[in-house]
């Protein structure tokens, strides 16, 4: 069984698994993971309102986002079910408004995949299979009809973070 711990950064709190890659970094370095980047892609994003991140794993992108821009949503997509309970947990424990986490991986079409590989020490490499068919453990949507379903008009930003799984993502 995974030990759930938090840590702070900035004012946020941020729940993850000990022993997890992305979560050990951001305690060690008391601040996002990726933060460089997450600055640099800052004066490209600033006037984004409407957001998907794909490939959300804790959320530490959508939780940056949160912070640092005017958004009207956030859309966070991730289809494992440890790191998506450590997103939800996220977001909710910091009361963001606006923040939608999704239970599902994002592919060609809706279908469902497997799980390809995991390692306990980096719980955000988990790969999927690339096939999509009509069983497996991990429910994949396709973004055209998530869009249409949820009457989003726009869309200004999206990140994608899938571990091999860009491919399907982009179709």
């Amino acid at each position: 069984m995974e030990k759930i711990s938090t840590t702070t950064i900035k004012d946020l709190v941020i729940e993850g698994v000990d022993g997890d890659y992305v979560f050990e970094t951001i305690k060690k370095q008391s601040t996002f993971y990726e933060n460089s980047i997450l600055e640099k892609w800052l004066p490209y994003i600033s006037g984004s309102k409407l957001i998907l991140d794909i490939g959300a794993n804790l959320g530490i992108h959508t939780l940056f986002w949160a912070k640092y821009i005017e958004y009207s949503a956030i859309y966070s997509f991730e289809p494992y079910s440890v790191n998506y309970e450590r997103l939800a947990h996220n977001i909710a424990n910091n009361s963001l408004k606006n923040i939608y986490p999704v239970n599902h991986g994002v592919g060609a079409c809706k279908g469902y995949t497997s799980i390809l590989s995991f390692s306990e020490d980096n719980y955000g490499a988990t790969t999927l299979d690339a096939n999509i068919s009509d069983t497996g453990e991990i429910s994949i949507i396709d973004i055209d009809s998530f869009v249409s379903e949820h009457e989003l008009n726009r869309v200004d930003f999206v990140k994608i973070d899938t571990e091999g799984f860009e491919e399907s993502v982009l179709s």
